[in-house]
């Protein structure tokens, strides 16, 4: 039919249209012999069921080509579930909370001191996890799959105490029930709900109910959650032994993740009872010969007369998802027992024919599958029946940074045809990058003020005194930024404590810092997180191997590598990183191991972004860093006179001068290292230049007159490409007399020095009457151009607003240039999560009442 999708296993009839013949009429017949069911009317079961018993064949028979293109396709349209990223849980301070699944080793019936009966179960994983399960009949088996929550708890120094770390199992059983006993206690109607395997569950409510009429000797699914200390052992402290609750399969329901595993877990359960495993000993992870014989039992019942009249739903019933390496698995050992009987399969000509096909530029990836010997198995399999493509990163929305442009475009406007210049900015950089951690810590501490709340001198009391530079030097910034670059938050009261054995107050309590008493300073939380993975794991020497660049490293790789590729091939990708990344730190290999499997699982960074590239806070950080005078005194340029007289001292030349196309591979790296270190010295030396310009702007102006002239000195526009010299910049610097000056700056002087603004824009839009804004503002903010509607809206109606105040008679109407300037302000808060702005506006709330 027109614009519809056609059935695969179904033609028209020559001779009716509306009839539909069935292809594969052959297998079906197959099907019915070995189901033992007669082809006679009334007795026949759906033709569609073929499907299922050729995917069961065709693991261990030969099916023709045309079955095996179903087959094939078959796969396409039902692929199952493939987790791309591990996401962040933790959501309390000194926590770590993970959500693994993990394979059942090995189980092992036991009995305890007082004769009760428990096994032992052996799950995979770094912890070597073993726990008692209670129960009066096997209910885990080898190789079942257990969703597993642990929660490791962290001291403020980023120790893991491993007696204190929580396992919460958690998995869905078929449970019947023995006998329910009904009592009043207190007015509440209790109902002891006692399981056959001895396990117990108290319901309390507040009237009768019926609910539990009739349910004896009746199984039903609960999702049962037990928690266990390190030792394996119940965890009793939270009441009972274990929580049962009857899981709620609907569309909205959190439990689909149970479902799937109820799934698996009865999927390689009738895997190993039929014999299939892999050479490794592990069960083979099939889905398809379940399904058939889910089928096959319910024609059986049919043909005896037990049939209960409902078929057994496969898709979205029986089996709504499961994992995606059950149907890869089987899809790949499908295409390997194939090609034992199909020559076609094994033709390198068509091989080739169809990578070239599909890969007419990709010569890079159709190179590698031509090379490959299972290269087949990889196109039809992961290339295209079970291709996903990954998400994008929609970087166009990541905010440009304020002040580092990329390359200038030139635009030329349409109607008059001037070429106009328009900047491209780099991306700002993720908060979790290492540079943006040290920054945001640097930013607080120049801010930090310690405040003593009485002070008495000479006999008369001041309130709420300012006393850091009373205590604070040097050595005292970088002993906090030490403490802050090692743990996630500072909360105030770890930080008087701090100033108490640093400085000896005896009455730190009559001082507060200059925050909220309820903020916490955010630390390294990167380096935090790191450093905790690396501890648990056994690499107990990892700070003098963790240096900013090895952290730099490691967060590219995970920032930049998802968790389904590091898992993929038995974690191929991130052992090759690591086997580069460990190189110097002399870790044996059980704890490279364990490090491998550790951050195979690291959660993705949340998505938030700074004001600043990564280029811009390489210039900034030497100068906001308390206690490095890294630009004190000249910098000498004598080692490259002869390159610098090439380029002409200007830093864009650099890149001509050292052109990787020039040389060769080994070349290359010692050729981006010296073109890196000419770049360093000549920015080195431009800023200690501007550093004496500064000065000199100084002395000319006159700071003890009643109004200070800073048009003596300043410039607000680039002049010969150099850096502009705002008046701004000169009130930041007011009173700087040397190059000494010049270190341990403030963001707002720092940003004055590299880039010559701070707060000012780099390019504003003008408009000189309100009939221009009303020409030009659709143009300047196109419809979706912020993907913001509500800020678009707002944005606009502003503007019209604006634009109708000029033009009445009370504001200038209508006249161009009235008005000198027109300030307006924009809420900030419109990108904010309903979370954040909920907590922004509980602490204005707190703030106003304080």
């Amino acid at each position: 039919k027109h614009n519809t999708e056609c059935k695969i296993a179904y033609i028209e009839s020559e001779s009716n249209s509306k009839k539909k013949n069935f292809i594969y009429e052959e297998a079906y017949k197959e099907m019915l012999l070995d189901m033992g069911i007669e082809d006679k009317k009334g007795s026949r079961i759906p033709r569609d069921w073929t499907l299922y018993y050729l995917r069961q064949k065709a693991l261990k028979k030969k099916i023709t080509l045309e079955e095996f293109a179903w087959v094939l396709l078959s796969y396409n349209q039902k692929r199952g579930y493939e987790k791309l990223d591990v996401e962040e849980e933790s959501t309390k301070a000194g926590q770590f909370k993970e959500i693994l699944d993990l394979q059942v080793l090995d189980v092992t019936r036991k009995t305890d001191a007082d004769g009760r009966i428990y096994f032992q179960i052996e799950l995979n994983g770094n912890d070597g996890f073993s726990y008692k399960e209670y129960s009066n009949e096997q209910m885990t088996f080898k190789d079942d799959l257990k969703e597993v929550v642990k929660i490791s708890k962290v001291t403020d120094d980023g120790n893991i105490d491993p007696k204190k770390t929580e396992f919460t199992v958690i998995d869905i059983y078929s449970l019947t029930i023995e006998k329910v006993v009904h009592q009043i206690e207190s007015g509440k109607h209790q109902y002891t709900l006692t399981f056959i395997n001895g396990w117990k569950e108290l319901n309390e409510t507040n009237k009768y109910t019926f609910k539990y009429q009739n349910i004896e000797r009746k199984s039903f699914d609960y999702i049962v959650e037990t928690v266990y200390d390190a030792e394996g052992n119940v965890n009793k402290v939270r009441g009972n032994e274990r929580k049962l609750r009857e899981p709620d399969f609907g569309d909205n329901s959190s439990d689909w993740t149970l479902l799937k595993k109820k799934t698996e877990k009865a999927a390689l359960r009738f895997n190993a009872k039929h014999g299939h495993f892999k050479a490794d000993g592990s069960v083979k992870n099939y889905i398809s010969l379940q399904i058939y014989d889910i089928l096959k039992s319910d024609a059986k019942k049919e043909k005896e007369g037990n049939w209960s009249g409902i078929r057994t739903k496969i898709v979205g019933g029986q089996f709504q998802v499961v994992e995606r390496k059950f149907y890869r698995e089987e899809l790949n050992d499908i295409i390997t027992k194939q090609r034992e009987f199909h020559t076609e399969l094994n033709d390198d000509k068509v091989f080739e024919k169809c990578v070239n096909v599909l890969y007419p530029k990709n010569k890079t990836h159709a190179k590698t599958l031509l090379n490959n010997k299972d290269a087949i198995k990889h196109l039809l399999v992961d290339d295209i029946l079970l291709y996903q493509r990954p998400l994008k990163t929609k970087k166009s929305e990541i905010s440009d940074c304020k002040f580092e442009i990329k390359r200038w475009f030139e635009i030329v406007d349409k109607k008059t045809g001037e070429i106009k210049k328009k900047p491209f900015y780099l991306k700002a950089l993720s908060t979790s990058h290492p540079y943006f951690q040290e920054f945001r810590i640097w930013d607080k501490l120049h801010n930090l003020k310690l405040i003593q709340l009485e002070s008495e001198v000479d006999g008369a009391v001041s309130t709420n005194v300012d006393v850091t530079k009373q205590y604070f030097d040097k050595e005292a910034y970088q002993a906090l930024f030490s403490k802050l670059n090692n743990q996630k938050t500072l909360p105030q009261k770890q930080f008087l404590a701090f100033c108490k054995t640093q400085f000896k107050i005896k009455d730190i309590g009559n001082h507060v810092w200059n925050f909220p008493d309820d903020e916490e300073l955010k630390g390294n939380e990167t380096r935090v997180n790191f450093a905790t993975r690396f501890k648990r794991c056994g690499f107990a020497e990892y700070e003098g191997f963790l240096t900013q660049q090895k952290e730099i490293e490691l967060w590219h790789y995970l920032y930049s590598v998802n968790y389904k590729d590091r898992k993929e091939n038995a974690n191929k990708s991130i052992t090759t990183f690591f086997d580069s990344f460990l190189v110097g730190s002399n870790v044996s290999q059980e704890i490279k191991g364990r490090l491998i499997e550790d951050f195979a699982n690291y959660p993705k960074f949340t998505s938030n972004y700074g004001a600043y590239s990564e280029k811009a806070l390489k210039k900034l950080l030497p100068f906001l860093r308390i206690g490095e005078d890294q630009f004190q005194g000249k910098f000498d340029l004598s080692e490259y006179e002869a390159e610098l007289e090439q380029i002409g001292y200007d830093q864009s030349n650099i890149s001509k001068l050292y052109d990787p196309k020039n040389h060769g591979k080994e070349e290359r790296k010692s050729v981006e290292y010296k073109k890196q270190k000419l770049h360093d010295a000549l920015w080195k030396h431009t800023v200690n230049q501007r550093i004496d310009k500064i000065l000199n702007r100084l002395k000319q102006i006159d700071f003890t007159a009643e109004k200070v002239d800073y048009s003596v000195a300043a410039t607000n526009e680039s002049e010969n490409g150099e850096l502009p010299y705002p008046k701004g910049l000169f009130n930041a610097f007011r009173g700087a007399t040397d190059a000494k000056d010049f270190t341990s700056l403030n963001l707002t002087k720092a940003s004055y020095l590299v880039y010559g603004r701070h707060s000012e824009l780099a390019q504003a839009k003008y408009w000189h009457s309100p009939a221009k804004i009303r020409e030009e503002l659709h143009q300047e903010l196109k419809q979706h151009s912020l993907n913001n509607p509500v800020a678009e809206k707002v944005i606009l109606e502003m503007m019209q607003m604006v634009a109708d105040l000029w033009e009445s008679k009370l504001y200038g109407n209508g006249e161009a240039n009235y008005f000198s300037e027109i300030h307006v302000e924009v809420g900030r808060d419109l990108k904010k999560s309903a979370k954040q702005k909920d907590n922004s506006i509980k602490i204005q709330k707190e703030n106003r009442a304080q």
